[in-house]
């Protein structure tokens, strides 16, 4: 178990984070060891086919947001790993598309 063990729950922060909020949770944090991460999941639509154009899917890469964001996107340095390969969605037709269960 880590160095945590019996004591209060750390907490689990979502949303938004800024380097402002960041550190004054890691001024919190118990021991000197102890480092807040920001784990960081982005998406975005990949085409597969070049010239029909209609296969597509969503890659979703996991990376830290203890990195300076232009070494983030700096493919060469590896720090964004694809974890997945999200399929898209394809309605059968026109009035499934455009429903509100197809969009949510």
């Amino acid at each position: 178990m880590g160095r945590n063990a019996g004591k209060v729950p750390l907490p689990i922060l979502h949303g938004f984070l800024n380097i402002k909020l960041i550190s004054a949770c890691q001024k919190k944090l118990p021991s000197l060891g102890d480092v807040v991460l920001a784990i960081l999941l982005a998406s975005d639509k990949t085409n597969l086919s070049l010239l029909s154009g209609d296969a597509a899917v969503h890659p979703v890469y996991v990376s830290l947001g203890n990195f300076l964001r232009h070494q983030r996107v700096k493919e060469s340095l590896e720090l964004s790993v694809c974890i997945a390969m999200l399929p898209e969605l394809v309605a059968p037709t026109d009035t499934v598309k455009k429903s509100e269960e197809f969009r949510a």
